[in-house]
């Protein structure tokens, strides 16, 4: 493998190559026993290498200086105009140059700047240059655009994991409080036949805990908030529900739709993936105080392994969506941020900062990605990819089951005494005995003395002592064809999907609703 040539190496081959270009140019033919002008290193290096005397003119660039900035070296100009115009910030360019001029004056600098180039695209270039033994300067240019996106997007990841530990662990415990309240509210209100005024005030207290309940999903996504319901759809008709239901109350709002009719099947969780188009339309209504536009498009695209690979996804096919406003717009400090959890550029009080950042980790555990773009004054454009499924579309299923009531014996096993009594008076309601357990150890006795009348059991994932793995082990080794419902405050991803591939019958997230438990305790029993 070739290295990469050093400062002093390239310094004495540029020396070189002048002597020896000068006399081609003088003799008008190629120096001897060459088939080609000397020039062929200098011109054919992927870097852009540069010469400048003591005046700031240019005196040499070769051909990929003109590929990484889009100048020519006749197109350059002096230094201080070129300088102008490819760092057009003021700001920017006195830092640079104060910057670039700290470390020349120890001899050599290397430094990294962002530049815009002739085209208005911008570019992380590092910059390498030292002194010539004549007084010039040489100037090297690498383009390090995309590996600065990887290692943005390294660190993006980075961050998003440790934040993400955390805040599972708090919705964990923030869902097992949740579940206790929730769940004896269910109860009173299924008797309840109490004064109009009471009954309000019951269903207003069941939607701030629905509030929580959504509070508690966003803080899941940005851990492991695994698409747990996931099936295959047509994308389209899900982006124009949305989107009409949005639209109905921000009525300043004009939605445009481009969607390609022909795009391919992705496998999603619809609940979790509206959620994330809701999140986008709120972030474009707030860029857009005095009303604008929308535009949603849809469509079929190849990624390569170049760009799939800065991502961290497979290359192949993908259905591409785009969210595009005609609001404000972001500065790229702002871009930089703007999937961070809990940055938000409103006022306190005035939101949570989870919205994008769980959007993000929505997308990712799809397997896709989601990326902005955004100019100050000009609107933003956030742009999701997600892979393409070759399976048919399955057709939609009602969202809230009714109640299904069923007889036998269900062992509930949670190490939370607020979550045994609300499950038992749940499992009562239903129509079922309940024996409970606080302990893997405790259910696996309960189960060697009762087994023959317990019909299935319901075992909380995270327990200290014996894990709800190891119980779930133990409960298989007793009996192989035991029936366990897994609950748990995380999602299905993880240790959940592991014990659902040892042989666990189904999977419930708490907090969940008298109809739902009821639902899948039918869909295992029969």
């Amino acid at each position: 493998m070739r290295s990469t040539p050093t400062i002093d190496q390239l310094n004495r081959r540029i020396l070189e190559l002048e002597a020896e270009l000068s006399d081609y140019r003088d003799r008008g033919r190629p120096v001897e026993g060459q088939e080609q002008p000397p020039c062929s290193l200098f011109e054919h290096i992927l870097m852009g290498i540069t010469v400048w005397n003591r005046d700031g003119q240019l005196l040499l660039a070769n051909r990929f200086f003109t590929l990484l900035t889009g100048y020519t070296k006749e197109g350059v100009g002096s230094l201080e105009s070129w300088l102008t115009r490819v760092f057009p910030d003021s700001h920017y360019r006195s830092r640079v140059m104060a910057d670039w001029g700290n470390a020349m004056r120890r001899s050599e600098a290397v430094r990294q700047f962002q530049i815009t180039c002739k085209d208005g695209s911008i570019k992380e270039v590092e910059f390498r240059g030292s002194f010539l033994p004549d007084g010039r300067t040489l100037v090297t240019m690498a383009d390090y655009t995309a590996y600065k996106k990887m290692e943005t997007q390294v660190i993006q990841s980075q961050k998003m994991e440790a934040i993400g530990t955390l805040a599972g662990g708090i919705a964990h415990d923030y869902n097992n409080l949740l579940m206790g309240i929730h769940g004896n509210l269910t109860l009173v209100l299924l008797d309840f036949d109490g004064p109009v005024e009471q009954l309000q005030q019951l269903k207003n207290i069941e939607k701030y805990i629905q509030s929580g309940i959504n509070l508690t999903q966003q803080l899941l996504s940005l851990s492991r908030g695994g698409h747990f319901q996931a099936c295959t759809a047509d994308v389209n008709p899900l982006l124009r529900e949305t989107a009409d239901i949005f639209r109905r109350t921000k009525k300043q709002i004009k939605f445009h739709d481009r969607l390609d009719q022909t795009v391919k099947p992705v496998e999603i969780d619809a609940s979790q993936m509206e959620q994330v188009f809701l999140n986008l339309f709120i972030n474009a209504w707030q860029a857009m105080p005095e009303g604008g536009s929308v535009t949603l498009t849809s469509a079929n695209v190849a990624l390569d392994a170049g760009f799939a690979g800065a991502y961290h996804i497979a290359p192949g096919s993908y259905v591409k969506i785009s969210v595009a406003d005609t609001g404000v717009g972001m500065d790229k400090t702002t871009q930089s941020k703007v999937f961070d959890p809990f940055f938000t550029t409103k006022g306190s009080g005035s939101g949570t900062g989870l919205g994008l950042s769980s959007s993000y980790n929505i997308v990712k555990n799809h397997g896709g990605i989601i990326t902005v773009d955004s100019q100050l004054g000009k609107g933003t454009d956030f742009t999701i990819y997600l892979p393409a499924s070759g399976k048919p579309i399955e057709a939609a299923q009602a969202k809230e089951p009714k109640i299904v009531r069923g007889r036998g014996t269900i062992l509930l096993v949670d190490d939370e005494t607020m979550i045994l009594d609300v499950g038992r008076q749940m499992l009562r309601q239903l129509g079922y005995a309940a024996l409970t357990a606080s302990s893997g150890q405790e259910a696996v006795a309960v189960y060697q003395e009762k087994r023959e009348e317990i019909r299935m059991v319901i075992l909380d994932i995270i327990m200290p002592d014996l894990s709800g793995q190891e119980t779930f082990r133990r409960l298989t080794e007793l009996n192989p064809d035991i029936d366990v419902l897994l609950a748990s405050g995380y999602s299905v991803d993880g240790e959940a999907r592991r014990m659902l591939e040892m042989g666990g019958r189904g999977f419930i997230q708490k907090p969940f609703s008298l109809n739902e438990l009821s639902s899948v305790i039918h869909d295992i029993l029969g």
